[in-house]
C-alpha cells in the first residue's frame, strides 16, 4: 500500500513539474491566432472560390511560417478527402511575422468543368508551419461543395413570367376585341345575314 502510495506521488509531481516547465517554454508563451478555422465554400463547376485566411503571431518572438494544402486528418462526416490538391492555390509565401503581427492569404479553389462533380463534398487542411518549432504547426479546414453548374431558376422569375404572359395575354385580347367592335357599329357579329 505505502508502495502504491509512493509511485502515485512521483508520478504526480513529475506530471506538475513537466507542465510547470513546458507552460515556461517560450514556444507556449503565447499562441498562433488561425481564423478562420473552418470555412464552408461553395463552388460551381468551372469556376474558381477565393477565401482569405488570417494568421497572427501571438508569440513572443519571431517565426516564419509556411502555407500549405494538405488532406484533412481528421475525418468529418459528411464530407470526402479533397481529389486533386492541384486545384489549390495559396497566394503567400514564407512570412517572417514578428510578434504581435499578421498576415494574410488568399486560397483558391478551381473546380473543372466537369458537370459530374456537382453535389460532391470534400475537406481540405490548409496547414500553416513554423519553421524550427513542430510544435507550433496549426491548420484551416475548408469544406467544400460542388454547386449545379446551371441552378434552376428561382421561384420569383417563374411567377413573374406567368404574370407577363398574363398582361400581354390581356392587352391581345382586349385590342382584338375592339376591333370587332369597331368593324361592326352594333357591337354584334350579324355582316353574315346581310346580303
Amino acid at each position: 500500500m505505502v508502495r502504491h502510495m509512493l509511485r502515485v506521488t512521483t508520478f504526480t509531481a513529475v506530471a506538475n513539474l513537466l507542465f510547470i516547465l513546458l507552460s515556461l517554454s517560450p514556444v507556449f508563451a503565447g499562441s498562433l491566432v488561425v481564423s478562420p478555422s473552418t470555412v464552408e465554400m461553395e463552388v460551381l463547376p468551372g469556376t474558381t472560390g477565393r477565401m482569405v485566411l488570417s494568421v497572427e503571431n501571438g508569440l513572443e518572438r519571431s517565426y516564419n511560417f509556411r502555407f500549405s494544402p494538405g488532406q484533412s486528418t481528421d475525418p468529418i462526416e459528411g464530407y470526402d478527402s479533397f481529389p486533386d490538391l492541384s486545384w489549390l492555390r495559396i497566394i503567400a509565401g514564407d512570412t517572417l511575422l514578428a510578434p504581435g503581427e499578421r498576415t494574410w492569404a488568399t486560397v483558391e479553389i478551381t473546380i473543372p468543368g466537369d458537370e459530374n462533380l456537382a453535389g460532391q463534398r470534400w475537406a481540405v487542411s490548409i496547414d500553416i508551419s513554423c519553421t524550427g518549432e513542430p510544435l507550433l504547426n496549426d491548420s484551416s479546414i475548408i469544406l467544400v461543395t460542388v454547386g449545379q453548374a446551371h441552378p434552376g431558376r428561382p421561384d420569383w422569375l417563374i411567377g413573374g413570367g406567368i404574370i407577363a404572359v398574363s398582361m400581354l395575354g390581356g392587352v391581345v385580347w382586349t385590342r382584338w376585341r375592339d376591333r370587332q367592335r369597331a368593324e361592326w357599329t352594333t357591337g354584334l357579329k350579324t355582316g353574315h345575314w346581310l346580303e
